[in-house]
């Protein structure tokens, strides 16, 4: 029998969703998940913590007063998205809810822009945002220190950016519809990508490209994660994605075509 631990707070409009599976490094992975939960827990959300690794990190965030906090251990191969699906059937109740990596700082309306986003649209939404990879080690919740520091180690120019694919607002109905994200991945995967390709045909898919929405990816050392599946892990991608784009161009595509984990019961450890 599992050791499970759940804690659990009154729902406000959005949960807040962090998949906490691997420690490579506890501290730094501690230092982390409180720098983000610090730069989002004022805002209009409900924090949510599905921790699926061996250690209990309640202790370390209790003192940010509104946290749902489940922890099951699993001594399993590191599977992002089993943590992701497990987290999203036991926790999340909001209609909408964000997911989030455990090093991403926020700005201080996040939650607020991405509202005005879906507010722009009469129909689901999937909302993935930018994100900029900062290349110092710094733990403060403020996005701004992170723009102020970075101005001074590089005044000629804005810290990389790119898309978190991994990251954003799902809506939980379409969540469900195609049956979460794929737990075939482990180890070092494009799950997210993957995730996001199916979904589009239940939730509009959009790349924001707002300012304001922007996040700042907390610096730290590449993960040890286990990359012995990654060729494999590849080739499935790659597969799935032909297959979704030849029934797309054909128009023959079903809603048995975005299901994922086909012929196994999903988000269970």
């Amino acid at each position: 029998m599992k050791k499970i631990s759940v804690v659990k707070n009154p729902m406000m409009k959005y949960d807040f969703l962090y998949p906490y599976h691997f420690d490579s490094n506890i501290n730094e992975s501690i230092k982390r998940i409180r720098a983000s939960i610090g730069s989002i827990i004022h805002q209009d959300v409900n924090v949510c913590v599905s921790n699926t690794s061996n250690h209990c990190i309640y202790k370390y965030i209790k003192d940010f007063g509104k946290i749902n906090y489940l922890h099951t251990p699993s001594n399993t191969r590191f599977n992002k998205p089993k943590t992701i699906n497990y987290g999203v059937i036991n926790l999340i109740e909001s209609e909408y809810f964000f997911l989030s990596d455990i090093d991403l700082v926020y700005q201080e309306n996040h939650v607020n822009n991405i509202t005005e986003i879906l507010n722009e649209y009469n129909e689901p939404v999937r909302i993935v945002h930018k994100n900029y990879n900062i290349s110092y080690p710094s733990y403060s919740p403020k996005f701004t220190d992170h723009m102020k520091r970075k101005k001074i180690d590089d005044p000629s120019g804005r810290p990389w950016e790119g898309y978190a694919h991994g990251n954003g607002l799902i809506h939980r109905p379409s969540f469900y519809k195609v049956c979460g994200y794929d737990e075939f991945f482990i180890g070092y995967a494009p799950e997210d990508d993957e995730f996001n390709q199916r979904i589009k045909h239940v939730s509009k898919l959009i790349y924001s490209d707002r300012e304001d929405v922007i996040t700042a990816h907390i610096f730290h050392p590449r993960a040890a994660v286990d990359n012995t599946n990654y060729e494999l892990n590849m080739y499935y991608y790659w597969d799935v994605l032909r297959e979704l784009r030849k029934k797309e161009n054909s128009d023959t595509l079903t809603y048995h075509d975005i299901w994922t984990n086909k012929g196994k019961q999903w988000g269970i450890l």
